[in-house]
């Protein structure tokens, strides 16, 4: 029964939950909670986001204590919203090709996220607002093709970032885009590049 999420969580880990209910053939429309202990990880999120039939993860909260959290999506994950993962204790994360949309500040002060990959063929189209700022471990970035626009403060503030990598389809980077990125020394455009202009700020610092 895919709407007793309880029973779920009782007789499995997270993993094996999450794969429970991929199994089960998707996600419930409605939204729905996911509360996990100390003990269970967070970075089996990758594959939460391929729940069949969810529209969003909504929100992710935790006890900076414990680490203990809950997770709250709705309804395959098309779309991370906004601070949907700020701050949380990630260390890698990968993208599923269902995601289009990155949201304004989702990965915000993930202080400790040093690796994010997308699916073999990503649809991401956009990165939100300060998505990445205040990543300090992220030391290198490709985004992916196809995605066309960089965010105001993209990867402000990302104090290890030294090499992006930025494809072709990239026609606008937002303001403040690597302000405060002391590392950076490399910045790869591939194919021909089509970014129209350097935008405020862009390398200040």
């Amino acid at each position: 029964d895919l709407a007793n999420v309880e029973d779920y969580k009782a007789a499995a880990g997270w993993s094996d939950y999450a794969a429970l209910i991929v199994a089960g053939g998707g996600a419930p429309a409605t939204t729905t909670t996911f509360t996990y202990t100390a003990t269970e990880k967070i970075a089996a999120f990758d594959t939460y986001a391929n729940f069949t039939g969810a529209t969003a993860l909504k929100s992710h909260d935790w006890d900076e204590g414990t680490g203990a959290g809950t997770v709250v999506y709705e309804g395959t994950v098309t779309a991370l919203a906004l601070r949907a993962l700020k701050g949380a204790k990630l260390t890698t994360i990968t993208i599923p090709a269902s995601v289009t949309t990155i949201g304004n500040r989702v990965f915000e002060n993930c202080t400790t996220l040093t690796a994010v990959a997308f699916a073999e063929t990503p649809t991401v189209e956009t990165f939100g607002e300060y998505a990445f700022a205040g990543c300090d471990a992220l030391a290198a970035f490709t985004v992916p093709s196809g995605v066309t626009t960089l965010g105001v403060g993209l990867f402000q503030s990302c104090d290890e970032l030294a090499t992006i990598t930025i494809p072709e389809s990239v026609t606008s980077l937002g303001e403040n885009c690597f302000m405060y990125c002391k590392k950076l020394n490399t910045v790869n455009f591939t194919g021909t590049p089509k970014v129209g202009a350097i935008s405020k700020n862009m390398f200040q610092y």
